[in-house]
């Protein structure tokens, strides 16, 4: 397969042709010219004067999170919002999910699916001036494999690269499945086929950093960090004690693509909902309902988050699917989803285990619903007698301040008890803690894929060896593990997808957990901003170059 984005061989065989339409049009041309330039508006193209990119001006945000990591190392996971600004990667996703070329100007893809080959953009350049090369491209995929680091994002190359575990466990010097074939040819070798392996590099983890640099500066570096996007750092906002609480980050003018309408950025978690009322600050949190009226615009993420109710599966009668079922029968998960609401995030109830935005995946329908009638019935037919096998159930929940996650466990308490079960609310420290319960319990959780590929769900979630699921589910299938085995292999898109399409179809069947709803986070905007556009991965993976400021 053969990614190129040029149509050089039609060029020659299309100039004469142009030539002569554009010499039978120019008198056309110049009577249309004259009509419009008389009437007014009209030689405006239609397009409105604030619809038009305008260039200058400080955009400021105020994240979800509410603190500030001043180490901008996008091998970590931390303020991924500035990462996409000042770095790029090889490729990228946009708005709908394609991949797209950034640093690499195309790409070639072997027969076998295992040998990756990516041509470098000629003039493409770190903020510093230096060209970016294939060497930067190994360093940068290189460094996530270092032992000694801190990436959290490793797993998704040690089993899948050649040379990746030889390198992590200092039997190699390099990775030798990563390749500088010169200097702006890149090659991947991939041990089996990867059909995701593009989306994997399009993830904030993998962009691209100025090996020289990094090497001599060692962690100062991503404390004033240079990449080659479209905004470099500029400095670090300060409050008045002189502490650190945002970044300002300033058009790179020497950006290969179109350049940045925005003068800057300022990123800081520690705006106040007052500065953005008085417009000093432009895309704030919709944390009340007074930010989500005019003439605010608001605007809704689509963010991969999905939470689901785990059932802790190693534990009798939980071990039994139907009591498993039984159990979902009683939940409403519009009840949920309305506890689970607030001004700065909406619920979309789902019944499905994969994100129905990931490519190749659809809505399910619910055929069941909430029917606690049917739910006492699968009890009975099951044998399981309430008041012997099941008397009490426990509800567990990660110690927490957020009042949304105390509202949906005490709505869930609620809901189990309709069935003659005695619940109780229990606060577990984090996930560990869970495997630690002894008796039959359910735990409400969020996940949030790192990049949009279902095993980066069903492998860490639902694998026999997965920790997530050694922790808190104790779900183990073979055959659950044998169909990941075979789509971690297979070269085919549409046989991979059919592959986890079926593995959802056990899960769902089983009930290891009940998928509850898909979370959007809101956003208000000022109105004067304009092309504010939330791609599929929410807010942080949102570049501002696009963004501008009618005033």
């Amino acid at each position: 397969m053969k990614f190129a984005f040029s149509d050089c061989d039609m060029k020659s065989a299309t100039v004469c042709m142009r030539s002569e339409r554009r010499r039978q049009a120019r008198p056309w041309f110049l009577v249309c010219v004259l009509l419009l330039g008389s009437l007014p508006g009209l030689a405006q193209s239609g397009v409105r004067r604030e619809d038009r990119p305008r260039m200058g001006g400080v955009l400021r945000i105020k994240p979800y999170t509410g603190s500030f990591n001043v180490r901008l190392d996008p091998s970590l996971p931390g303020h991924v919002f500035v990462y996409e600004q000042i770095y790029d990667g090889l490729v990228r996703l946009d708005n709908n999910l394609n991949i797209v070329p950034a640093l690499a100007e195309y790409w070639v893809i072997s027969e076998d699916g295992r040998k990756y080959t990516f041509q470098l953009r000629r003039g493409a350049r770190f903020h510093t001036g230096a060209e970016v090369t294939a060497d930067d491209v190994k360093f940068s995929l290189e460094r996530l494999l270092t032992p000694n680091s801190d990436a959290a994002f490793r797993q998704y190359f040690l089993p899948r690269v050649v040379g990746a575990q030889e390198f992590f466990e200092g039997r190699a010097n390099a990775v030798s499945g990563f390749v500088s074939k010169d200097k702006f040819t890149f090659e991947i070798q991939w041990k089996n086929p990867y059909v995701s392996g593009l989306y994997l590099l399009c993830m904030f983890f993998c962009k691209i950093l100025p090996r020289d640099l990094v090497l001599s500066q060692g962690n100062d570096f991503f404390l004033k960090p240079l990449g080659s996007g479209p905004f470099k750092f500029g400095y670090w906002i300060r409050d008045p004690k002189l502490n650190i609480v945002g970044v300002r980050m300033e058009r790179n003018e020497s950006y290969y693509g179109r350049k940045a309408y925005l003068e800057a950025v300022e990123f800081s978690p520690y705006y106040t909902e007052d500065q953005f009322r008085s417009q000093d600050v432009h895309i704030f949190p919709c944390v009340s309902d007074r930010l989500a009226r005019p003439p605010y615009q608001l605007v809704e993420d689509g963010s991969f988050d999905s939470c689901f109710i785990a059932f802790g599966c190693r534990i009798p009668p939980l071990d039994d699917a139907r009591v498993r079922r039984a159990l979902t029968l009683a939940i409403d998960k519009n009840r949920l989803a309305e506890a689970a609401t607030g001004s700065s995030y909406v619920p979309m109830v789902t019944h499905n285990i994969i994100p129905v935005k990931f490519p190749g995946f659809f809505p399910i329908d619910d055929k069941d619903g909430c029917d606690p009638k049917r739910a006492k019935a699968i009890l009975d037919e099951a044998g399981v007698e309430i008041a012997r096998d099941l008397p009490g159930l426990i509800v567990a929940e990660i110690r927490t301040q957020r009042e949304d996650r105390k509202r949906i466990s005490r709505e869930l308490k609620t809901q189990i008890e309709a069935l003659g079960i005695k619940v109780e609310l229990k606060t577990v420290p984090d996930w560990a803690a869970i495997q630690k319960i002894e008796t039959p319990y359910v735990f409400f959780f969020d996940w949030n894929t790192d990049f949009p590929d279902p095993e980066n769900i069903i492998q860490l979630l639902f694998e026999s060896r997965a920790i997530a699921n050694q922790w808190m589910i104790g779900y183990f299938n073979p055959r659950i593990d044998q169909l990941l085995e075979k789509a971690q292999v297979e070269p085919s898109w549409a046989r991979r997808t059919e592959l986890f399409r079926e593995i959802e179809r056990i899960l769902l069947e089983e009930r290891p957990v009940l998928p509850l709803f898909s979370i959007r986070r809101r956003l208000s905007v000022q109105p004067f901003v304009r092309n504010v556009k939330l791609p599929p991965l929410g807010l942080y993976f949102m570049s501002a170059k696009d963004i501008w400021l009618e005033r």
